[in-house]
């Protein structure tokens, strides 16, 4: 914004100063050299800006002027409520809806004339005393373009099966406007803003469902007439909601969070809650951020990527050295991949172990030894033995989807070869000092030796077989889930969403009120009567 003014910022020196009384940290002035009187302004005192108050402010004062001005800039509703009434144009909202809904990123503005006050005074006023009884100057509308990878990436994810949501401290039409766009809200689906009233002492307190036409459906993809059939709906929530709900119906907070795709005007604690609700679900979480309102949710969640190197860099464990989304997916393949991995060295040496065991159990039985004086027993275990640790090493080095073919691995496959090459040398015909040196008892050659060979493709057969086939087919994929209870599941967000489904009068979109008493336990909504009340409203945005 300030770019756009093509102004100058310039750091004092001592000499300008002293036009301030050595109080101005910083002046700008007109990038204007064919005027004689540039104008230059001091910046006397800055109010940071907050994500709790939603805004910003700076007195400053002009060369050669004897008063001082306020500007203030911050979201539209928050710069309206400290305007003076008289101030703020008829019909504003409507026109900040029409920006927003266009997915338009849009900053309030305001001023103040502050004249009669001594210098010194000026840094000693408190911030209430400033941001006040301001004169609404407008709106300055920003665009706030998709960047080229967040698409594929939005894409990407749905198709991994997982849930996306954004949150956000824009205003919750841009908020809307963008998810469809990236395809959060995808086409066909619905969308349900949650409105909520404060109790009085003559009302109590409601909540309010006020849902939107949709987008409209712009092909002919299965998936979108799927939507429209199966009444696909998302909750968009603003920060003020998500406070109100949680003080006045925290019995739907689960439901909200399962259902919820778009959270905005949303505070740096608040966003950490929503983090700390979906863990609580059983959501495991990786938030994305790229500002200081986004550290505590960075904290908290699983897995936490800071898109700067700034603040949030020091909240989160990864810092991405691109500032897009397009790292989500490398940590999640990585994180996957790491898993994977894991999963597979412990298999190995759990059945490295039990082979030895194994080995030692068979000649025990005919009383021998792997140390013992030898035999074609001893041979045989041995020589069946050597080739199993190798065919473990190739069955539990998993491929796809999680990682590269194992063919891909070049040198896996050199050692692996090699090693296939010795065992059957020391198996089929080893060299004399071999035989010596671990003092084998070679039985005959086909009758013991290429049996041996043929025992070990056998056995490789049906490892393969039973890891992929019977484990990580039969049982992984067919048997496992016939087998859980959702009910019983520390994922309770699976039950939330099949009660959801189960029941599709919740949210209801005709008009009328509910009474929260009238409600049965045991449905969606499933709470005891706590004196508020919920209804619900069909509008369009």
């Amino acid at each position: 914004m300030f770019e756009s003014t093509g102004w100058i910022l310039e750091e004092p020196t001592v000499s300008d100063t002293s036009k301030y009384d050595l109080l101005v940290p910083t002046i700008v002035k007109e990038n204007s050299f064919e005027s004689e009187n540039q104008a230059e302004i001091g910046l006397i005192q800055q109010y940071q800006f907050s994500s709790t108050l939603q805004r910003m402010s700076v007195i400053c004062r002009r060369l050669g002027s004897d008063y001082f001005e306020i500007f203030t800039k911050g979201s539209p509703e928050m710069i309206i409520s400290l305007s003076r009434p008289e101030t703020v144009p008829n019909g504003i909202l409507d026109r900040l809806k029409e920006y927003t809904v266009q997915g338009y990123r849009v900053i309030g503005m305001g001023t103040k004339t502050i004249t009669n006050m001594p210098f010194h005074k000026i840094p000693k006023l408190q911030r209430e005393d400033v941001e006040c009884d301001l004169e609404f100057v407008g709106l300055i509308v920003l665009e706030n373009r998709l960047k080229p990878q967040t698409g594929a990436v939005i894409e990407t994810l749905q198709n991994a099966g997982m849930k996306i949501v954004m949150v956000t401290g824009d205003n919750i039409q841009t908020a809307v406007s963008v998810a469809r766009e990236c395809g959060i809200i995808q086409s066909g689906h619905s969308v349900i803003d949650i409105i909520t009233t404060k109790p009085t002492k003559s009302d109590v307190a409601r909540i309010r469902y006020q849902e939107s036409d949709g987008a409209p459906i712009t092909g002919t993809k299965v998936k979108d007439v799927e939507a429209m059939c199966e009444r696909k709906y998302h909750f968009v929530v603003s920060g003020s909601a998500w406070t109100d709900i949680n003080q006045y119906f925290p019995e739907i907070i689960p439901k909200i969070v399962t259902k919820g795709v778009v959270f905005a005007r949303m505070s740096g604690q608040q966003k950490q809650q929503l983090v700390e609700e979906l863990q609580n679900l059983g959501y495991y979480v990786a938030m994305c951020g790229d500002g200081a309102n986004d550290c505590g949710a960075l904290k908290a969640a699983n897995v936490g990527i800071s898109l700067s190197e700034a603040e949030s860099s020091v909240a989160s464990p990864f810092t991405s050295k691109e500032p897009n989304i397009s790292c989500t997916t490398q940590v999640i393949k990585e994180g996957r991949a790491a898993l994977v991995t894991s999963f597979g060295v412990f298999k190995l040496m759990l059945c490295y172990s039990l082979t030895e065991f194994s080995s030692v159990i068979i000649l025990y039985a005919i009383d021998s030894n792997l140390t013992s004086l030898h035999c074609y027993e001893n041979y045989a275990v041995y020589s069946v033995s050597m080739f199993q640790y190798i065919i473990m090493a190739v069955v539990f080095s998993k491929g796809r989807p999680y990682r590269k073919p194992i063919y891909t691995n070049y040198i896996f496959l050199f050692a692996i070869f090699v090693m296939i090459a010795i065992c059957a040398y020391v198996t089929v015909d080893p060299a004399t000092w071999i035989v010596d040196s671990l003092e084998l008892v070679m039985p005959p050659l086909y009758d013991g030796r290429v049996a041996i060979l043929v025992m070990a493709v056998v056995n490789f057969a049906v490892s393969v077989i039973m890891e992929e086939v019977i484990v990580e087919g039969v049982l992984h994929k067919i048997v496992r889930p016939k087998f859980r209870n959702v009910d019983k599941s520390r994922q309770k967000y699976l039950r939330i969403e099949r009660d959801l489904a189960q029941d599709q009068s919740w949210p209801n979109t005709s008009s009328g009120n509910v009474s929260f008493g009238e409600v049965s336990e045991r449905g969606p909504r499933g709470v005891v009567n706590n004196g508020y009340s919920e209804e619900v409203e069909t509008t369009k945005y």
